[in-house]
């Protein structure tokens, strides 16, 4: 839908607003992810290519865009009065024929010339120049004022030799191994995409000859990007042509010579009664450069630049008779002073290519360089220590931490809050809330869960100042619930017991505290904050709301460490259903969910079903993030676990290696969940018998987590599952009972202590059983 607002800001403008609704039109539910990625991604591309060719006073330009909600809103500029060049040349004459007076089309062609001219200096080619995509504002007593092409849908950069180069070369590099299929099928699989990112197509009918070849040439891939090249901004200047020919005659040809024959050399179209006169020589000047445009050889054709100044010159002779003269042939640039905004529009442009589309590694680097521009806008306009250079690097931090980067995260939102400290901000408080939970967020993906614990906590506090406590319908007398196990506890529940605002900013760092107490085994206080957060949803929002998906998990997570599996897989299925609905059957958040599930049915020894959920996962996370991300590591690993629990001990160690490598490659050596990659390796190679290799792996894993607090899980599973190996290698050497008995012992106490390593524990409690079984005997 395209609305006409009003800017609200000085100076006054009147915009053109256009809204991509993400969301099913009768149920009102989002889109999934492909449907929303297949309609969205062709209006961000089309508003990136405006943002790079930048505004003119003869193009439509982009003024902004934002991601609002289940909506992506594009706001352009406004042509007053504007119609198409076809229905304008129909309101003009008052009857069905396309053609315009002579000067009218010569002032037309003169604007849209001026208007390509920069596009192509630019380095862009448009593509797709016709009458339904120049826009012309009709003036009630002078006629025709300003000119605009719009539509930059197919606009693309401008190829050249050195990218067909690499281009083949890297194609050629990733073509189907010999003997899986045809090179030529090969290469013809690839050309669509490969090419599409320099031309999509255009209108057949204002298509030029080489254009058309485009098509046909089939033989490789460097054939058909070297008929882009070939036809690149010379296809423009041919449908500029086409267009002017139409106006003057009111009929579309298709070359030079039904052009010559079908405009005579006198332009024998009469003008309009009563409008302002421009001179026939500029209407023969128009025709004739139109002619020149549709030479069938490219390289004879003028460019635009050159049209402009020949168009320029004979309207300057006669400018002293036009009442307006910027009306009448254009200006060289739009007089605009809000090229400002175009730091915001970078910023809101970058994240809606890695959170609304992240398809791929391109759209995460499309978006890492629109945040970067945005940056570098920002602090040129308003200086080192702005508030607004620190939102660009908070956005920044998010993509780094999608991305599993969390030491840059860190670091980008530990600059962004010291400048927020001392930006005068209005919005400040909701701003430095946010950016302190995300800090939180990094911070405990880098295995700091206690400092994560306490920035998650100010963040809340900081939030609910800013927003308010909302109340809640639900029953608040629960005090008898309170854990009194210490001040972190307490300062928790009462974080929670005021927080019933059901701000999404609020509620989701509630969740976040209650994921990163719960990953330090403190089930018990994370549990109120997960229930009094589903209850606040429910309450305020309804029992089906996305949002619920995320609270039931981690309610049912808790419940499974708890042992109570009962409880929790209905609460699991409910999240997993809720997500279905709203997010699509392929949506990185359901592998987070079947992920979840697969643990819990491994815990209670349904093994085929927990590998069946997270082989789901393990699909669902390659298709969105491909085969190298931290996700698909998670969904490895956790295979490999319960291959190891039904001895397919080289499926598992396949696995297991898969996962360590990603880990390494995108977390770092050091990161704690690689200690978890190395942990897994070590149970197969000690169930394998290969109690080295074992005890090469837990060490590994035992060094990674030396710099963790003392009473970390992760640290304390490492070093059980060093002792386990260590017992399960001596009794095999038939050491004395006592030796393998103390260290199966101590790997026992160290397990149940961190509440949560069911696998250490399970094994450490075999030894000693057997242990027991052979002094008995």
């Amino acid at each position: 839908d395209v609305y006409e607002v009003q800017r609200c800001d000085a100076p006054a403008r009147r915009e053109a607003m256009k809204m991509i609704t993400l969301c099913d039109a009768k149920t009102g539910k989002p889109l999934a992810p492909r449907e929303r990625v297949k309609l969205l991604r062709p209006h961000v591309n089309e508003a990136r290519t405006m943002l790079a060719v930048g505004r003119h006073a003869n193009l439509v330009g982009l003024r902004a865009c934002y991601v609002v909600g289940l909506d992506f809103v594009i706001f352009e500029d406004l042509v007053d009065c504007g119609l198409t060049l076809k229905r304008c040349a129909r309101v003009l004459r008052g009857d069905d024929n396309n053609a315009l007076a002579s000067d009218f089309a010569a002032v037309v062609a003169v604007q849209m010339a001026r208007g390509l001219a920069h596009v192509h200096g630019r380095g862009f080619t448009h593509w797709d120049v016709k009458p339904d995509n120049t826009l012309v504002e009709l003036r009630d007593e002078r006629g025709i004022g300003t000119v605009r092409i719009t539509d930059f849908g197919l606009a693309r950069a401008r190829l050249d030799e050195a990218q067909i180069a690499e281009l083949t070369t890297s194609s050629k590099a990733t073509r189907t191994p010999p003997g899986d299929d045809d090179d030529d099928a090969t290469a013809q699989r690839n050309t669509p995409s490969l090419v599409a990112k320099w031309y999509r197509g255009c209108s057949p009918a204002y298509a030029s000859p080489e254009t058309h070849a485009i098509e046909r040439r089939t033989a490789s891939l460097e054939d058909q990007l070297r008929g882009v090249l070939e036809a690149g901004d010379t296809a423009d200047e041919w449908a500029w042509g086409v267009t002017v020919v139409e106006m003057l005659a009111g009929v579309r040809v298709r070359s030079r010579a039904e052009a010559a024959a079908t405009v005579s050399s006198d332009v024998a179209v009469p003008p309009v009664p009563n409008q302002h006169p421009v001179a026939l020589d500029a209407a023969r000047a128009t025709l004739d450069a139109a002619l020149r445009c549709l030479d069938d050889e490219p390289s004879r054709r003028p460019r635009m630049r050159d049209v402009v100044q020949a168009l320029s010159n004979v309207h300057a002779e006669d400018d002293d008779d036009a009442e307006d003269t910027s009306a009448t042939v254009g200006a060289d640039d739009d007089d605009d002073d809000h090229e400002d905004d175009d730091a915001e529009t970078h910023q809101n442009l970058g994240v809606a290519f890695f959170r609304q589309l992240a398809g791929s590694r391109e759209d995460f680097e499309l978006g890492r360089g629109h945040l970067e521009a945005a940056l570098r806008l920002a602090t040129a306009r308003d200086g080192p220590r702005s508030a607004s250079r620190a939102r660009a690097l908070g956005s920044l931090g998010d993509l780094e931490r999608d991305q599993g980067r969390y030491d840059r995260a860190e670091a980008l939102y530990r600059e962004a809050l010291e400048l927020l400290d001392d930006a005068a901000d209005d919005d400040a408080g909701e701003v430095v809330g946010t950016m302190l939970n995300n800090l939180g967020l990094a911070v405990y993906h880098s295995g700091r869960t206690a400092e994560a614990t306490a920035l998650l906590e100010r963040a809340i506090a900081i939030l609910e100042a800013a927003y308010g406590a909302a109340t809640t319908t639900q029953d608040d007398d629960d005090d008898d619930e309170k854990d009194s196990g210490g001040a972190a506890a307490a300062a928790t529940e009462t974080a929670f017991t005021r927080s019933s605002s059901p701000h999404p900013a609020l509620r989701r760092a509630l969740n976040d505290l209650a994921c990163a107490l719960a990953d330090q085994g403190r089930f018990d206080e994370a549990r109120p904050l997960v229930e009094r957060n589903l209850a606040i949803g429910e309450a305020h929002l309804g029992p089906e709301h996305p949002t619920l998906a995320r609270d039931l998990n981690n309610l049912a997570g808790i419940l499974y460490h708890g042992g109570d599996y009962l409880k929790a897989r209905p609460l699991f299925e409910r999240a997993i259903e809720i997500d279905r609905q709203s997010l699509g059957a392929d949506h990185p958040t359901l592998g987070i969910r079947f992920s979840n599930l697969g643990m819990m049915l491994q815990e209670q020894g349904l093994f085929d079903e927990a590998l069946a959920s997270h082989d789901r996962a393990l699909r669902i996370f390659e298709r969105a993030f491909g085969e190298v991300h931290p996700n698909v590591a998670i969904a490895l690993e956790l295979g490999a676990q319960i291959l190891l629990f039904e001895h397919k001990l080289d499926e598992a160690a396949a696995r297991a290696r898969r996962g360590l490598d990603i880990r390494v490659a995108t977390l770092g050596p050091t990161h704690e969940r690689v200690a978890e990659s190395h942990s897994t390796i070590g149970w197969i190679e000690s169930t394998r018998g290969d109690f080295d290799a074992a005890a090469e792996a837990h060490a590994a894993a035992v060094r990674v987590c030396e710099p963790l607090e003392a009473g970390n899980p992760r640290k304390l599973a490492a070093r059980a599952g060093f002792l386990v190996n260590e017992a399960r290698r001596r009794r095999a050497a038939a050491a004395p009972e006592t030796e393998y008995r103390d260290l199966a012992s101590e790997a026992l106490r160290l397990a149940e202590s961190c509440r949560r390593s069911k696998f250490e524990i399970d094994a450490a409690k075999e030894l000693l059983l057997r242990g027991s079984q052979s002094a008995s005997s």
